[in-house]
């Protein structure tokens, strides 16, 4: 141990090293201990040698700082363990401090100082490097598409290497999401998610691309993700097959036991039928899965559709078989109903968040997006003014990064009513590397 001490803020009380608090000589690291709790007790004899004023400093000094952590005030332990690495901080919160008995001697006083810290160490932020069509390995900053067909080199994915993420335990996300590449729509509903040990999405299923037994057909237009969208149309009453899609199974490599959030762009959705209900069912071999049904929401262009649980089948080097993946409608009511769909995006949820904006409180053009995995709500920053301001309400298990592990994150987003695919914004990631030894 090169040094150790307690931080709050900029000031630093500390306990060994470089700096040392008089009348301190040096302090001893107990063993550490794992609590009940789930936090961690740190055991440090400290040794004091100086006045009684100089003592009676000390003992303030402790007691002041043990209240500051009873009051719930951020302070860490900082611990630097060679002069050549850099200091890991453990936040604390709770201490207490006592006599070491039979310490008072003329080499010195003894101190039992106890104080329960979280159950890891973790390095500050950082920023990490992102790559998609746009650039690799930027930092500042990497653009993200509101779409994701190649033909026009449009992506709303990037990825980053695992080979480089320091630590030896999940590190949280922060993500930047600025909206600087459009200034005409402000951002309502934002979706993201993360997937780990990937490196690429799974590929978009293309409305005019799927296969159905009904009234059917593809569509051109200029205006829809690939350039075209499928039609289908039917008048039963009872749940029916609409459309399918066959997935190579090579694609779902390491993906077992894994769930899929879909989220489907539709084609003119103030024409959608009230009460339209839609539900997956899955393939592979023999139905493996089956959804709940969920209702759409007539005149919003971008929308959730229902979780897809993918098979147990063992994560093995022998190849999955070709999956298919079948889209079921109802609509009790009768009379016609017709779906006019563009594509489904199948997102990753080793991470996932769902970003609702509160009202009046869009992402206006020029803001940023802000979201810290291990924080409770994600806030805006105002450029202009150089503030932070709430706008949105968030779902979802947060980011979070597996060390070595390579990860694709997804980001999707609409006005309101209406996902442009001619939108973009820009994403920045940092990541606060965590360990529970030190090394």
């Amino acid at each position: 141990m090169f040094r150790l001490s307690i931080k709050i803020q900029q000031d630093e009380f500390v306990l060994h090293g470089t700096g040392i608090a008089a009348p301190l000589r040096g302090c001893v690291r107990q063993p550490t201990q794992r609590l009940p709790s789930g936090l961690c007790l740190e055991k440090l004899d400290l040794v004091s040698q100086g006045t009684p004023y100089q003592s009676r400093t000390l003992i303030i000094r402790l007691q002041t700082l043990v209240e500051r952590i009873r009051l719930g005030h951020t302070l860490y332990l900082v611990c630097q363990t060679d002069e050549q690495s850099e200091p890991y901080q453990s936040r604390l919160f709770a201490g207490e401090f006592s006599w070491i008995l039979g310490s008072v001697q003329p080499k010195g006083i003894g101190i039992r100082l106890e104080l329960q810290r979280e159950d890891y160490w973790h390095l500050p932020w950082r920023p990490l490097a992102l790559n998609n069509c746009h650039g690799n390995g930027v930092l500042d900053g990497l653009q993200m598409d509101n779409r994701d067909d190649n033909p026009v080199n449009r992506q709303n994915w990037c990825w980053l290497a695992g080979e480089d993420l320091l630590g030896d335990l999940p590190a949280p996300l922060r993500l930047h999401l600025h909206h600087d590449l459009q200034s005409i729509n402000s951002l309502d509903a934002i979706y993201i998610g993360l997937g780990s040990a990937r490196i690429t999405p799974l590929a978009v299923l293309e409305g005019e691309q799927g296969s159905s037994q009904l009234n059917f057909g593809a569509v051109m237009n200029a205006d829809c993700h690939a350039g075209a969208y499928g039609l289908v149309q039917w008048e039963s009453s009872a749940a029916l097959r609409i459309l399918s899609w066959v997935i190579p199974g090579a694609a779902f490599h390491a993906l077992a036991r894994a769930q899929l959030r879909p989220l489907v762009r539709l084609v003119n959705p103030s024409s959608l039928r009230a009460e339209t209900w839609l539900s997956w069912k899955l393939y592979f071999g023999s139905l493996v899965f089956q959804s709940a049904a969920r209702q759409l929401t007539v005149g919003r262009q971008l929308q959730l559709l229902p979780i897809i649980c993918l098979p147990a089948l063992s994560n093995s080097e022998v190849p999955w078989n070709d999956l298919r993946l079948e889209l079921h409608a109802q609509n009790r009511n009768p009379g016609a109903t017709h779906l006019a769909l563009d594509a489904v995006f199948l997102f990753f949820t080793d991470g996932w968040r769902q970003f609702t904006a509160l009202p009046d409180g869009k992402l206006a053009y020029g803001e940023t997006l802000i979201d810290q995995s291990d924080q409770q709500q994600p806030y805006i920053h105002l450029a202009q003014t150089q503030t932070n301001q709430q706008s949105y309400q968030v779902l979802g298990n947060g980011l979070w990064l597996l060390p070595g592990e390579d990860h694709v994150l997804q980001v999707l987003f609409d006005n309101g009513q209406n996902m442009p695919l001619d939108a973009g914004c820009h994403v920045q990631l940092e990541y606060q590397p965590r360990t529970r030894m030190l090394p």
